[in-house]
């Protein structure tokens, strides 16, 4: 990719990234940019979990927020810094 998307308006971007469809975002756009991705798209989160045995549930979290920073803090509990 070229610098030059950097200089791209916001429009021109969706656009590229093909997350329009009409005058509507597609929900990819919601998912990837939004503060507030669960408020269109339920359910939009990570559960994570550490069981000890199959029924030994020792610890849980939810992920919020758009996917960059689901998947960003998500890896950060499955790897986390130091132990990789």
């Amino acid at each position: 990719m070229s610098e030059d998307v950097l200089h791209d308006s916001e429009d021109a971007l969706l656009d590229n990234l093909q997350l329009r469809e009409g005058a509507y975002l597609k929900r990819a756009a919601i998912l990837l940019f939004s503060n507030q991705a669960e408020r269109f798209v339920p359910g939009s989160f990570i559960k994570i979990g550490y069981f000890i045995t199959d029924d030994d549930l020792r610890y849980q979290d939810e992920v919020h927020g758009n996917l960059l920073v689901q998947v960003d803090r998500g890896t950060g509990y499955v790897f986390p810094a130091g132990n990789t």
